[in-house]
């Protein structure tokens, strides 16, 4: 072989050799480009709360003429997927947090309600922190609280029932808002009963702070729906409201309603949540104990050895429970020297689960039982009306029950429906009282 052929030979190599390392560069190119787009999309599929949408610049937008000054409605519920508080990362972004409100139980969650709530200071931030509940009373935001305030900005993880007074606060704050002309910001969470929505409206003559509008017992909308409508339909001014959504939130998804922290001392996990859809009122009648005051608050249903109620009785409910979707355990618990008994409760799906049907049957079931039931006025004015203790006491039929229940819930739907945000919409699970 010649030096000319040999040097081809060399020349050509190189070349080959040259082509090879381009074509695996640009296959290296499109392999980091095909991974990024494929990260591209699961971000921009994956779920955020409203928190975690709000942009550096969102104030400028809504009020680009002057640095806005806000108030935190909040408590300990007000924290991001990672565990961080709300005051601390909005701080952060720049926005200007001249105060702190807090609803019942405090910025911690932790206060009993018949304590008292007085007014203090963020150890972290410093900032002043004003209490809208003590020893049991609401208390309403005042044009004093918030002359040097532009702007509410609401942030806390609601429970899903209309008795649970953080919807309260919710709504004295917007009511607030209307006197005082000030804007109204709701950072939207999730509901974490699901998307089923039962249970009679409020009455009027019945509305109080634990029955604050007429809508459904269970809702099953989030804060952000429900402060659209009652934007739109009970407050008598509107406001300039502004809610900032959740992104990718599906209302039936277990994975995305889930409890991020406690909701108070008495609601500390999402089983406790959901036995609080129709647990937080049993405890308002007679003789029933509900775990408080135990390791078993609101995932308990039990009463007093005193009543003899045969262990044979609890075994019968227990089976009557798992037909509706919730799992019983027999227990006993020593509360105040006394010795309950009764069934220890979980829920594996609320989805599943018409909170207001299985109230209706638990206290039938106890009737027919001959536990005597005391209702007190406490129970009627969180249930928003009189006909249900009505019918137990015999006072109605129980058509005329339904009726009201039922064509109550439809009509709050069809209202209610231009308000929704999410898909999929809540259920109504309508009261059926057949073989009550």
């Amino acid at each position: 072989m010649t030096r000319g052929v040999k040097k081809i030979i060399t020349i050509l190599k190189s070349d080959i050799i040259l082509l090879l390392m381009v074509f695996f560069c640009y296959m290296l190119f499109l392999s980091l480009d095909s991974s990024e787009k494929n990260l591209q999309h699961v971000q921009s599929n994956f779920f955020t709360l409203g928190l975690e949408n709000i942009k550096n610049s969102f104030l400028q937008d809504i009020c680009p003429t002057r640095d806005v000054r806000v108030g935190l409605i909040t408590n300990q519920t007000g924290k991001d997927q990672r565990g961080r508080r709300n005051v601390d990362l909005l701080l952060k972004k720049g926005i200007n947090i001249k105060k702190i409100f807090t609803p019942e139980h405090g910025l911690s969650g932790m206060i009993h309600t018949d304590k008292m709530i007085s007014n203090s200071v963020d150890k972290k931030t410093k900032i002043p922190i004003v209490s809208l509940y003590s020893q049991g009373k609401m208390i309403t935001i005042n044009a004093d609280m918030v002359k040097d305030i532009d702007l509410l900005m609401f942030d806390i993880q609601d429970a899903g029932m209309r008795h649970y007074t953080y919807i309260t606060t919710l709504y004295q704050a917007m009511e607030s808002s209307a006197k005082c002309d000030k804007i109204f910001v709701v950072l939207d969470r999730p509901s974490l009963l699901g998307n089923c929505m039962d249970g009679p409206l409020v009455e009027k003559g019945f509305r109080s702070g634990i029955s604050i509008a007429p809508i459904p017992l269970r809702h099953g909308m989030t804060v952000g729906e429900l402060a659209i409508y009652f934007n739109k339909y009970e407050l008598e001014n509107p406001i300039y409201l502004y809610v900032v959504p959740m992104k990718n939130y599906k209302r039936n998804s277990f994975k995305q309603n889930q409890l991020l922290t406690y909701l108070s001392s008495g609601i500390r996990n999402l089983n406790a949540c959901y036995c609080y859809s129709f647990l937080g009122l049993l405890g308002e009648l007679r003789p029933f104990s509900i775990g408080l005051g135990t390791d078993k608050r609101f995932q308990a249903l039990m009463i007093s050895d005193s009543i003899q109620f045969p262990k044979q009785k609890w075994v019968e409910l227990k089976r009557f429970m798992k037909k509706y979707g919730v799992e019983g355990v027999l227990c006993g618990q020593v509360v105040k020297n006394k010795t309950y008994r009764g069934l220890s409760l979980n829920i594996r799906n609320i989805c599943n689960v018409s909170s207001f049907n299985l109230l209706i049957r638990i206290l039938a079931f106890f009737k027919k039982s001959g536990v005597p039931i005391t209702f007190s006025r406490m129970f009627d004015i969180a249930m928003g009306t009189d006909k249900v203790r009505l019918f137990f006491d015999g006072k109605i039929k129980k058509r005329r029950l339904e009726c009201f229940v039922n064509k109550s819930l439809s009509a709050f739907y069809h209202k209610a429906s231009s308000c929704f945000l999410y898909a999929p919409f809540p259920k109504i699970m309508p009261l059926n009282l057949h073989g009550v």
